[in-house]
């Protein structure tokens, strides 16, 4: 069988940039109701799984930010797809939350059961940042693709697919 879905940050309406760029009282509501919209809509497009569109994320790196030892620089641009993101420092050699960065960052009271998340791949990762605490790119993949194994884990033991 084959299962249909759509991964990425989804736009967002021209209400809700304004919302965000003013802060407005009603931002959270405004978040939700997009959230609640994008995810019927792939609910009722009979998705074969649907996920979060991610519309309070900046960039698809942007839940790691959170960790301890990183620390987000530079705004950098990726001219293929006209897409920016910020550039993250990872300062240590250890860096995990055991498993709750990209969940803390998910709506789930408003997925079904079948529901996907989308995270970055290490080599990608690694690529576009930089890393203090590793002496070749292959350890700081490496190290990467560990912390990335404890956050698919945990989105599994969620119930995510």
């Amino acid at each position: 069988m084959i299962s249909s879905y759509t991964f990425g940050i989804y736009p967002r309406s021209e209400e809700l940039i304004e919302a965000t760029r003013k802060n407005t009282e009603n931002l959270n509501s405004l978040f939700q109701k997009e959230t609640e919209e994008y995810i019927s809509a792939q609910k009722n497009a009979n998705l074969g799984f649907v996920s979060d569109p991610l519309l309070k994320w900046d960039d698809i790196f942007r839940p790691f930010s959170n960790l301890e030892t990183v620390t987000p620089t530079a705004l950098n641009r990726i001219y293929e797809m006209n897409t920016f993101y910020r550039v993250l420092s990872f300062d240590g050699q250890t860096f995990t939350d055991d498993g709750n960065l990209v969940q803390s960052n998910l709506d789930l009271s408003l997925l079904p059961k079948n529901r996907a998340a989308a995270i970055p791949e290490p080599f990608t990762f690694a690529e576009r940042h930089t890393s203090k605490g590793f002496k070749t790119k292959e350890d700081f993949t490496i190290n990467l693709a560990k912390m990335l194994r404890v956050e698919i884990d945990s989105l599994v033991e969620s119930g995510f697919e």
